[in-house]
């Protein structure tokens, strides 16, 4: 997304989370979030560069570190004011891919939206050293690493070492690139389940920046092991992508395009004739 998309957005990011403001536990989050806000106002509006801090809010329950500057403020509001995406899961045991895990939000608000027992195991995958702490982070301040399981990964279709940048800053754009200087661990999904005896998976949930395609291509067995399968994708790369997942005989239940260039699309496998999925 261009960076003139997050400056036009700001203003709305922080008039939606002052309206939340009755969320956040105790007057000492509501102080850190609206000082936070305060920061990032100077950085964007006066251009004072202020050097990022991280920062943790407590809300609903849910402690959440963040750094500020990098759009990760932004993706909680995102995250859990503004979307309620109905996700299919069994009411136990469902086990989860978070791909793309960043700071860990994602599978922060299954939890919260579904309660953590109807859950049997979530693996994370967040390739970026710094935003890979304070995953970690998140993770053990909720309580969670006991079926939660971060792995600093990335996810493509082939192994080796890659490497990434994040435009301008912003964590929240974390991105696989040519032009990359951070070098990270990189295996294929399909690679990764068997070494991790990773057998059915009921959300397969993908957010990689534009590295979709490259992801699934290096997925085929992993595709026919999901039940679900929830991804951002780019919108001029749909057809490909849908080329990709045919086969494995998904179909689409969700689709809302986003002012991004992005679309976040939700698909279900059906059961073949011989009822297999």
């Amino acid at each position: 997304m261009p960076m003139s998309g997050f400056y036009t957005n700001a203003f709305k990011v922080g008039v939606g989370l002052i309206a939340n403001l009755g969320r956040f536990d105790g007057f000492g989050s509501r102080a850190t979030f609206l000082w936070s806000t305060f920061r990032h106002a100077l950085v964007i509006a006066l251009k004072i560069p202020l050097q990022p801090k991280v920062r943790t809010l407590r809300f609903s329950g849910l402690t959440i570190a963040y750094k500020e500057f990098t759009g990760e403020l932004g993706n909680i509001k995102t995250v859990f004011f503004d979307e309620d995406e109905n996700l299919p899961l069994p009411e136990k045991g469902a086990v989860v891919l978070d791909v793309g895990g960043n700071i860990g939000l994602f599978t922060l608000f299954l939890v919260y939206k579904y309660g953590r027992e109807r859950f049997a195991a979530i693996h994370l995958f967040e390739p970026n050293p710094g935003t890979y702490e304070r995953l970690r982070r998140n993770l053990t301040a909720n309580g969670l690493d006991g079926f939660c399981t971060a792995h600093l990964l990335a996810l493509s279709d082939r192994a080796g070492t890659i490497y990434m940048e994040s435009p301008h800053g912003y964590s929240v754009l974390n991105r696989i690139s040519e032009t990359g200087t951070v070098p990270v661990e990189c295996k294929t999904l399909d690679a990764w389940r068997v070494e991790n005896s990773v057998g059915s998976v009921d959300l397969f949930k993908v957010d990689v920046e534009g590295h979709e395609l490259p992801l699934l291509r290096g997925a085929p067995e992993s595709l026919t092991a999901a039940q679900h399968l929830f991804i951002e994708v780019k919108i001029e790369h749909l057809p490909e992508f849908y080329e990709l997942v045919g086969p494995a005989g998904y179909t689409t239940l969700s689709r809302q395009d986003l002012f991004t260039g992005d679309s976040m699309v939700l698909l279900e496998r059906k059961e073949t004739v011989d009822g297999s999925r």
